[in-house]
């Protein structure tokens, strides 16, 4: 005997919709977590982002988007907080926020900054594929 559960699968399609296969892991900046993805050569951006700023705030959903393609299931997103952790920007050289930095093979492959344009924010996320 089949029980049949309303609204089951639906929800089910919702979430296989709204949760992609493949989708790049996001976390917060950390020095440590750095270090452990460049040493294992996986490909990093680090979004320097400022919650008061429009160009940041215009850039996450962005990454997001971008980063939820195939080709990215590795990538690694770590978001530095430009306010709080000035020790860390500074330490990576970062003087603005909206700084996007890509690492390739545990090496710095590229930086951009301001950009907002979905090709431009590609194009910084296959840096870290290095491509």
């Amino acid at each position: 005997m089949k029980l049949a559960i309303p609204g089951l699968a639906a929800f089910a399609a919702v979430v296989a919709i709204s949760a992609p296969a493949f989708a790049a892991e996001f976390q917060p900046y950390s020095a440590a977590a750095l270090q452990a993805a460049r040493a294992q050569g996986r490909p990093v951006l680090v979004h320097v982002h400022a919650d008061w700023c429009p160009v940041c705030r215009a850039q996450a959903p962005l990454i997001r988007s971008a980063a939820a393609r195939a080709k990215y299931a590795r990538l690694l997103v770590l978001t530095l907080d430009f306010d709080r952790q000035k020790a860390e920007r500074k330490a990576l050289g970062v003087g603005r926020q909206s700084t996007l930095i890509a690492y390739a093979g545990g090496q710095e492959a590229g930086r951009s900054m301001g950009q907002t344009s979905p090709d431009a924010i590609e194009a910084i996320l296959d840096k870290t594929l290095g491509r």
